[in-house]
């Protein structure tokens, strides 16, 4: 399962409240709703942690 770390958002002080729940920025969770994901990430209130961090977010390679 995909782990968040809460980042806060553009403030980057703002937790977030979902089922019944409250996560701090820092915390890392487990059971956010899965049709909210795609959006707390855009607007960067969430970030991926963990090994599926490198699968699921591409990086820039530089040429050499």
């Amino acid at each position: 399962m995909a782990r968040y770390r809460i980042t806060g958002g553009p403030t980057g002080d703002a937790g977030l409240d979902y089922k019944a729940k409250r996560a701090e920025v820092g915390d890392v969770v487990e059971d956010l709703p899965r049709d909210s994901i795609k959006w707390l990430r855009e607007q960067g209130y969430v970030e991926l942690v963990g090994k599926d961090s490198d699968a699921a977010e591409p990086t820039e390679e530089v040429a050499n």
